[in-house]
């Protein structure tokens, strides 16, 4: 027979898991708002006030070219981004392979593992979903998208390994590239 410790015993541990299960499926609620990303066309929805970044940039042929980010941290945990630049040295290179770059790029930029990748279509432009996860359970949910000569790369990491989906979807299904 159970007695009726052990029952006090299993209601508070049910109750206490469900507790810790709710609060890893938690949202953050956050500012969205709008940026222009300066061409007059694409824009993405972040959710806080992101900083620009304008860095100069060396092209695997020797030319350059500049590489714009907007980046914010809305919570100490979670960071989001957005990265997106035209470099000629590539344009000899097929949509596949440029985004093939772009991920290989980034799973050793962190030092990461990919976790999963799924190829798809935004608004007529190739892209490419990708999860990679890196050091300390780091995950990094990232969005590629190939408009033209452009390459965007979205972003979202969470260094608790948490991956938000409702928010990363807003954020990806924010954009609107050129």
């Amino acid at each position: 027979m159970i007695n009726s410790r052990t029952k006090v015993f299993g209601v508070v541990y049910a109750a206490l898991s469900a507790l810790f299960f709710i609060s890893c499926q938690q949202t953050h609620s956050y500012d969205w708002q709008w940026v222009d990303l300066g061409d007059g066309q694409s824009r993405i929805s972040f959710p806080a006030k992101p900083i620009l970044e304008e860095t100069p940039t060396k092209s695997i042929t020797g030319g350059s070219f500049t590489s714009h980010a907007l980046k914010v941290k809305p919570v100490a945990t979670v960071a989001y981004g957005c990265t997106w630049f035209d470099d000629p040295s590539l344009t000899g290179m097929s949509a596949e392979d440029r985004l093939n770059q772009a991920r290989d790029n980034g799973i050793r930029g962190v030092q990461g593992t990919l976790v999963s990748e799924k190829r798809l279509t935004i608004q007529g432009h190739p892209a490419r979903d990708v999860q990679i996860t890196a050091r300390g359970n780091a995950a990094f949910d990232n969005r590629i998208i190939l408009a033209g000569s452009r390459l965007y790369i979205l972003m979202v990491a969470d260094v608790t390994g948490r991956h938000d989906a409702q928010n990363i979807e807003r954020f990806f299904n924010s954009f609107t590239p050129r």
